[in-house]
């Protein structure tokens, strides 16, 4: 069993491993998103603002690790052992695939291997992935077949200090378009600046479920 802190005197209980949360906010009160891993059933779980409970959303989610809502409410959700990641759609009550390819993995550009976590910006056009096994951010715009690399030591330009492996959490700033990348085997927060040709860390570790902290003001960094 786990136990969420939500609020300084507020906790959801759920009998699910969870792998990472998203919190959504609007005029109705936050709605908390948890990506789980349960006997039965692994998925997403939607936990309305003063709910005693979760109801999941979507299709089932193998070994799931990340997830996010953008603002029509569609949910997307990284599938670890699948290698891909979906988008349901609560208008259509339907899954499509926006990354990667099912059950099929490699370092190429159409594919992901073991994907972490997940950023969608603001526009919904283009989904950041944590592509865990292959080391490296891959960027999928909307409709594409094929990933972009926008960071991870298969650049040409990255270091030997700039590499990291497995990253398994990604933020990103949409006005300055700095990425933050959660590096797993160092112990530290990296940070890749548009067009610079390596990464700089940040900061030395992160907790123990290896997930990114980010300030809202960029100036606290």
């Amino acid at each position: 069993m786990q136990i969420i802190l939500i609020f300084t005197q507020s906790t959801l209980t759920t009998k699910s491993l969870v792998q990472t949360i998203f919190v959504d906010g609007d005029d109705d009160g936050p709605t908390l998103y948890a990506a789980v891993l349960d006997f039965d059933g692994d998925g997403v779980e939607k936990w309305a603002y003063g709910a005693s409970h979760g109801v999941q959303v979507g299709d089932e989610c193998q070994n799931c690790r990340g997830v996010w809502v953008d603002q029509e409410k569609n949910v997307y959700m990284a599938e670890f052992l699948r290698h891909r990641v979906v988008k349901w759609s609560p208008q259509t009550n339907t899954t499509a695939i926006v990354a990667g390819r099912t059950n099929e993995s490699g370092s190429t550009a159409e594919y992901l291997l073991l994907p972490y976590d997940i950023y969608v910006d603001a526009t919904g056009n283009a989904v950041y992935v944590a592509d865990s096994g292959n080391n490296r951010i891959q960027k999928w715009t909307k409709g594409a077949r094929e990933g972009i690399t926008v960071s991870g030591p298969s650049k040409i330009t990255e270091d030997d200090t700039g590499a990291w492996f497995n990253p398994t959490s990604i933020w990103i700033d949409e006005e300055t378009r700095v990425i933050f990348i959660a590096d797993r085997v160092y112990n530290r927060i990296r940070r890749r600046l548009p067009n610079a040709p390596i990464g700089e860390t940040i900061a030395g570790g992160f907790d123990m479920c290896r997930q990114v902290f980010i300030s809202a003001k960029k100036d606290d960094l």
